[in-house]
């Protein structure tokens, strides 16, 4: 019997050739439906008014609308001397294309995101399977409310990290499988240039990607040590110093000395002047809080890590939803509701820290075993097998690196949830762990059920769950729009009244003044007042010469903060005569009545 065919427009058998192909390329094609949906889950959001902006986001709008309307070309977040300005030109070009706007400035970060997940999508397919990184990919395309706050905030380098860090391994494992393959010399030597250009820019956006420079470096010395001291490594030298540039530019141009000192350290928070904006001499007395001991320090560190930066990377907010001030500090865990959750996060961050040590400990086991051989006495399938298993390590020991570094920083004690977004990298570990310890784990057999068979099962419960609260984190930050609308409206109301009385240049503090600035397309401009009253630099100078000829500035704070409690009794200390109004109940504005 004669197949049966279908002819359209002539072309016989085209549906059935065309599903052969769809098919064929089903991988790549649910790859791009599920970095779709995350494109489109992450606009939505936006759409939707969530996130809404605070001061660090609203400067790099700043710094977007100053490359777009004034033509400058800055090197490093305002302000400071390290932290590229990546986001802030690719919000320049959304400016251009959609005008001005907060959602203008966070969809330049949903394309870094979209870049971020095709590269993870090479990575997995590379390291695993294309299963396993179609699973990566939908992990990556969901996430709970502070998962999806870190990706839509534009704050700079944090992106780049995901992208660039990711890249490197991509590139590292390519190069490690290839070596010695006379057929891709030529590919070999632009592969050596990319990954030292995204080493260099990843270096250049936030120092935060030295563990996956260092880790993929490493990797390509131990399964590629003749390459590398070959003319090779100088491509790479290169690249990386091409991507470094804009720092270097930097150090020779800035008048300071310490500028080449720029990347080591990070540049020192503005000291707040003693003298109040008004009366220079005006002295504040500051309150120093007594101090930890170092062991108090220590436990807080350990704390702050796994019971609070670990989890909020992880998906745990979706389960057990605190309020900052709930969390954090350790004195603040009064009631069994908290006691619980916390209880809770200590459990799961504990658990992950647990399982990634397996999976390190698994991979470095296999990679060993491989390289007690000498890497030029490798087969094909050895060095394919090495540069996974090698691919593997980096992707899950870089991000945690990256742990153990903010664990010995004071973010971990202080203020671990504000700073939660240093572990962004767990987003690179995170798909690599579940598809690692999938691979270790003895194959699931129902004809002899012992504890050791079911250990696939138990991996693949694991991600069936974190999918799950992914899913349920993704929709629990709809419900939380509302919240974030009548903020963004009450900011609204603030900058409309200000507009309205004529008061144009007004002091605030930090957390008000930059974003009252952008959203009122610096009709308003803004100088800083600490807690104490004192007047901070403004991350744009050029912002506090406008304010010091001022004449009258108005004073605007949030209810319940230092500033606005401690206004009044300053401008008593200082005999002004004040008059004060309040905006939908949540800010209140002074004026100083000429005397």
């Amino acid at each position: 019997m004669r197949p049966v065919t279908f002819t359209i427009l002539g072309c016989k058998g085209m549906p059935y050739r065309l599903g052969q192909r769809l098919i064929a390329r089903r991988y790549p094609l649910l790859a791009a439906a599920l970095i779709l949906t995350a494109v489109t889950l992450r606009v939505a959001l936006l759409r939707a008014g969530w996130p809404g902006t605070d001061s660090d986001d609203s400067t790099m709008g700043l710094m977007a609308k100053h490359i777009l309307t004034r033509g400058e070309r800055p090197i490093f977040f305002y302000g400071q001397a390290y932290m590229g300005t990546i986001e802030a030109y690719l919000g320049a070009l959304m400016f251009a294309v959609f005008g001005v706007s907060v959602f203008a400035l966070k969809c330049g970060l949903v394309i870094l995101y979209a870049a971020f997940l095709g590269i993870m999508y090479v990575l997995l397919s590379r390291l695993f399977n294309r299963a396993w990184a179609l699973v990566g990919l939908a992990l990556l395309s969901l996430g709970a409310d502070d998962m999806l706050y870190h990706q839509l905030e534009a704050y700079g380098g944090y992106l780049e990290t995901l992208c660039f860090g990711s890249l490197m391994i991509v590139v590292a494992v390519w190069l490690a499988r290839t070596d010695g393959d006379l057929k891709h010399a030529r590919r070999r030597l632009w592969a050596f240039g990319a990954w030292g250009l995204a080493a260099g820019l990843g270096i250049w956006s936030d120092p935060l990607i030295m563990p996956f420079v260092i880790l993929s470096a490493l990797l390509l010395v131990l399964t590629c040590w003749r390459t590398v001291r070959s003319r090779l490594a100088l491509v790479a030298l290169l690249g990386l110093l091409l991507g470094v540039s804009p720092w270097v530019v930097y150090a020779a141009t800035s008048p300071s000395l310490d500028a080449a000192r720029s990347f080591l350290q990070r540049a020192p928070d503005p000291q707040p002047s003693q003298s109040s904006p008004q009366q220079p001499g005006t002295r504040v007395t500051v309150t120093t809080p007594p101090q930890p001991s170092p062991g108090e320090i220590a436990i807080n560190r350990v704390l702050g890590t796994v019971l609070i930066a670990i989890p909020n990377n992880t998906g745990a907010t979706t389960l057990c939803p605190l309020a900052v001030d709930e969390a954090w500090p350790p004195q603040h865990w009064t009631t069994p509701r908290i006691q619980g959750c916390m209880l809770f996060r200590g459990v799961w961050g504990g658990a992950f820290l647990l399982l990634l040590a397996l999976a390190l400990a698994l991979e470095l086991r296999t990679f060993w075993a491989l390289w007690r051989k000498p890497p030029a006495m490798w087969s094909p399938d050895m060095r394919l097998r090495a540069a996974r298993s090698g691919g593997r390590l980096v992707a899950l020991a870089a991000p945690g690196c990256t742990i153990l570094l903010f664990a010995l920083s004071s973010a971990s004690s202080y203020t671990p949830w504000q700073y939660s977004r240093y572990l962004i990298s767990l987003l690179i570990a995170l798909p690599v762990l579940v598809a690692t310890l999938w691979r270790h784990a003895p194959p699931l057999s129902l004809k002899r059920w012992r504890w050791r068979r079911s250990a696939r099962l138990a991996v693949a419960a694991v991600t069936a769950f974190l999918l799950i609260v992914l899913a349920l984190g993704a929709v629990g930050a709809f419900r939380s729009v509302d919240a974030e609308r009548l903020a963004t409206r009450q900011q609204h109301d603030l900058i409309q009244r200000l507009l309205l009385q004529g008061d144009t240049r007004v002091y605030s503090d930090y957390w008000t003044c930059l974003r009252m600035i952008f959203e009122s397309n610096e009709q308003i401009i803004c100088g800083v007042l600490t807690p104490q009253l004192t007047h901070a630099p403004s991350r744009y100078p050029p912002y506090d010469a406008l304010m010091g000829a001022a004449p009258h500035p108005a004073y605007v704070f949030p209810l319940h903060t230092p500033q606005a409690r401690g206004f009044p009794a300053l401008a008593a200390r200082n005999g002004w005569r004040i008059e004060s109004s309040a905006v939908d109940g949540q800010y209140i504005i002074f004026h100083v009545l000429p005397t």
